[in-house]
C-alpha cells in the first residue's frame, strides 16, 4: 500500500495549459455526428432510454436538436 501511495504522490496530476485549452473547446458538428454514428445500434441506451439506432436512422430530422 505504501508503494502504491508513493507512486501516485509522485505523479503531477495537473493539466498543462495546452491540455486545458484543447479540452475547453466546443465540440464541432462533425465530431458530434461522428460520435453518433459510432454508437452501437442496439447497445444499452443512455439515460434517455433511446438506442443508437434511433439517432442514426433519424439523424436528418433530429441533428439540430442534438447538436
Amino acid at each position: 500500500l505504501n508503494t502504491f501511495n508513493d507512486v501516485f504522490s509522485s505523479i503531477d496530476l495537473k493539466l498543462q495549459d495546452v491540455d486545458v485549452e484543447i479540452l475547453s473547446k466546443p465540440f464541432t458538428n462533425s465530431e458530434i455526428r461522428t460520435t453518433v454514428f459510432h454508437m452501437g445500434l442496439l447497445k444499452s441506451p443512455g439515460p434517455d432510454g433511446i438506442p443508437g439506432l434511433f439517432y442514426q436512422r433519424c439523424w436528418h430530422f433530429i441533428k439540430e436538436d442534438v447538436i
